[in-house]
């Protein structure tokens, strides 16, 4: 699942045709656990269309799978509609996107406040703290509804501005709005728009806590290892691999890193490492580091000397595409 923005707003306004405002009273059904309205995480695909059929159109084989044209939601007076991901257990991503064309950031940012306000109801109130993947400090807050919070961001190196606000627990909820123009490859701007999503799963905040630790080398056999400089490599990860590889959340969210790691060379070539930094921290590039760095193989030195156990210091860096 990518968490939030997740899908492209280009993408967005494509499936939902730039959905219209409505009056209507915002959803009020108590959500529970991992389950919102009529949908649960883990349900199947043949249970999701069961909720209205005949009106879900599927993009993907069940293992990668992704349901739209679902019954929209109507909150804080526009309408929402829900894209639902699956994957290898079921259903693991809801997503609720409006997307309207306006000049105004501020037009954008009360419609968020709105939605805030209305989803509150089914969600409970979207008041946590900053998810990692905000990065600086907010230019703007404001409260929704009866506890809601929402953080507006400068613009990022798009031009867009962000605002978010979430839920977290065993179903982690994330209101994103974002408002700018795209620029073509012609360097043409586009009109002004607003996309707005609301999006639940399971609290993806563990997985970003690193597991390197289990299999990495202790400090102590770090600091009395002898450096390897220039290590000559047979084989080594190619770009597709670092795609593979990217942060799932930091690449949603389009946000590039770091990560320094030191590795001790095994004597097979391969190598263990622990992570020495990250940047930024908590989005998963230093995990993601040290499990591209099973992809390298030091080769034997001509001399016929053993490298077994050497230091190798490397920084990795992830770039967007």
């Amino acid at each position: 699942m990518r968490v939030a923005g997740w899908v492209a707003a280009g993408a967005l306004l494509a499936a939902l045709g730039v959905a219209g405002a409505s009056a209507q009273p915002a959803a009020s059904n108590a959500a529970s656990a991992l389950r919102f309205q009529n949908f649960h995480m883990g349900m199947s695909i043949a249970e999701a269309r069961a909720t209205a059929p005949g009106s879900w159109t599927q993009d993907g084989d069940a293992h990668d799978a992704a349901l739209t044209g679902g019954p929209q939601l109507s909150v804080g007076g526009r309408s929402y509609s829900p894209v639902l991901q699956f994957g290898e257990t079921g259903l693991n991503g809801i997503i609720y996107a409006s997307g309207f064309t306006t000049p105004s950031p501020q037009e954008c940012s009360d419609a968020a406040v709105a939605a805030a306000a209305g989803f509150e109801v089914s969600t409970g109130a979207l008041n946590g703290a900053p998810a990692p993947w905000e990065l600086g400090t907010p230019s703007n807050t404001a409260h929704a509804g009866s506890a809601s919070s929402l953080r507006f961001y400068p613009p990022d190196q798009d031009n867009f501005t962000n605002g978010y606000a979430n839920k977290r627990g065993a179903l982690f909820v994330e209101l994103r709005s974002r408002f700018g123009a795209n620029v073509d490859q012609n360097g043409d701007v586009g009109a002004s728009h607003c996309v707005i999503t609301v999006a639940m799963e399971a609290d993806p905040m563990p997985a970003l806590a690193g597991h390197w630790q289990a299999d990495a080398p202790s400090a102590a056999d770090l600091a009395h290892a002898q450096p390897l400089a220039n290590p000559q490599w047979a084989a080594q990860p190619s770009a597709d691999d670092f795609a593979r590889f990217f942060p799932t959340i930091a690449d949603s969210h389009h946000i590039e890193g770091r990560a320094v790691v030191d590795c001790l060379v095994q004597a097979d070539g391969t190598l263990k490492c622990a992570v020495s930094s990250e940047t930024p921290t908590n989005l998963g590039f230093g995990q993601a580091a040290v499990d591209i760095m099973h992809l390298y193989r030091v080769a034997p030195p001509g001399d016929g000397s053993s490298v077994t156990g050497r230091l190798v210091h490397k920084a990795i860096s992830f770039r967007s595409s």
